[in-house]
C-alpha cells in the first residue's frame, strides 16, 4: 500500500499531523514565553523584597541606635539632676531671705508660657510680699525644671538624628537639609 498525495484521505491526515505539530509548537513556544515572563516577574519581586529587607534592616538599626543614644542621654540627665538636687542643701541656705510672690509669678508664667499678669495673686498678696517658700524649695523646683528641659532637648535631638538616618536608609541620594547634613 502506497501513499499517494492524490488520495484525499492521505492529504487530510497529513494536514492534521502538520496542524497538530504546528499547534503544539505554537502553544509550547507561548508557554516558554509565559514561563520566562513569570520568571522575570518573580526575579523582580525577589530583588524588590531583598532591597526592602535591606532598607528595613537599616531602619531597624537606626531605630535601635537612636533609642540607645536617647536612653543613655536620658539616664545621664536624670543622674545629674538627682545629684544637683542632693547638693542644694550644701549650696543654698534657707535664711531670712524672702522669695517674693512676684518672682514666683514670673517663674510660674515662664513654665506655663503665659504673661505673669495672667497668674493670679491670692487675696492680700502683692508682688513684693514673701511667697512662703524657701530658697531650697525654689532651687529644687528650678533644678527639676531644667532637668526636664534638658531631657526634652535630648529626646528631640535623638529624634532628629533618627529621622536623618532613616531618610538616608530609604533614599541614599537624599540631599542634605538644615537638620540632616550630608553624612561624614
Amino acid at each position: 500500500m502506497m501513499f499517494s498525495l492524490t488520495n484525499p484521505w492521505v492529504v487530510i491526515v497529513l494536514a492534521l499531523v502538520l496542524a497538530t505539530t504546528n499547534a503544539t509548537s505554537y502553544f509550547t513556544g507561548k508557554d516558554v514565553v509565559r514561563t520566562e515572563w513569570k520568571l522575570e516577574k518573580a526575579e523582580g519581586a525577589r530583588q524588590a523584597a531583598v532591597a526592602s529587607a535591606s532598607r528595613q534592616g537599616g531602619v531597624d538599626a537606626s531605630s535601635m541606635k537612636a533609642a540607645t543614644v536617647i536612653t543613655i542621654e536620658q539616664q545621664k540627665i536624670v543622674t545629674e539632676t538627682v545629684y544637683l538636687t542632693r547638693e542644694i542643701p550644701e549650696y543654698v541656705q534657707d535664711t531670712s531671705t524672702c522669695i517674693t510672690v512676684g518672682l514666683v509669678r514670673v517663674l510660674d508664667a515662664a513654665a506655663r508660657g503665659t504673661d505673669p499678669a495672667a497668674v493670679t495673686l491670692a487675696p492680700g498678696r502683692f508682688n513684693e510680699t514673701c511667697a512662703g517658700i524657701g530658697s531650697r524649695a525654689l532651687a529644687e523646683s528650678v533644678v527639676g525644671n531644667y532637668g526636664r528641659a534638658r531631657s526634652n532637648a535630648a529626646q528631640l535631638t535623638g529624634l532628629q538624628t533618627w529621622v536623618c538616618d532613616v531618610r538616608l536608609n530609604l533614599r541614599a541620594d537624599a540631599p542634605p537639609t538644615e537638620y540632616c547634613p550630608a553624612p561624614d
